[in-house]
């Protein structure tokens, strides 16, 4: 069964919140045939398919697709990092100064 499936079945069995959507004639009676075919209520395969796509949707957000020369140079970068400037190198120490003005807080 797909994650979102399981998911969605374990934050909760009451269901209280709706979705509406307006269909033409002939896409109601195509989602009930598919319905149909799966052995399941019209409304149970809209929710399934929708939290599928959904899913593959969010799933697709997540990737960081590179071409093997941009990955090389990521990779470069990752492990030869240039050494920090002037700039950042005064914002750390005023961070460690900081943190250590206040060692109670979460900095």
């Amino acid at each position: 069964m797909p994650k979102v499936a399981e998911s969605t079945r374990a934050e909760s069995s009451r269901k209280e919140d709706r979705v509406y959507i307006r269909t033409t004639h002939a896409q109601k009676e195509a989602l009930e045939r598919a319905a149909r075919a799966r052995h399941v209520r019209t409304t149970e395969f809209v929710l399934q398919a929708s939290l599928n796509a959904a899913e593959e949707v969010l799933a697709q957000e997540k990737k960081i697709v590179l071409s093997e020369r941009d990955f090389a140079r990521f990779v470069e970068l990752i492990e030869n990092p240039k050494p920090p400037t002037q700039n950042l190198t005064n914002l750390m120490q005023e961070y460690q100064q900081l943190k250590n003005d206040h060692p109670e807080s979460n900095l």
